[in-house]
């Protein structure tokens, strides 16, 4: 009975935690939204959508390559 109850809780914060991720996602989406159209020029807004896609993607260099020798 007490692992059922404790799967339960599991899920349940599991649940809770999904929730919170996709608010934070919605709000970054938002504020990139804002300082694309108020900041950013059509060119910069390109730069900058295809940095976040590079980093999804795990393909950005990290410092120490940018910087290398």
């Amino acid at each position: 009975m007490e692992a059922v109850a404790f799967e339960r809780k599991v899920l349940s914060m599991l649940g809770s935690m999904r929730k919170d991720i996709s608010a934070v996602k919605h709000e970054v989406e938002y504020i990139k939204k804002q300082v694309s159209e108020e900041y950013l020029t059509e060119d910069e807004e390109k730069l900058l959508e295809d940095a976040l896609k590079y980093e999804k993607e795990g393909k950005l260099l990290t410092t120490e390559e940018v910087f290398r020798d």
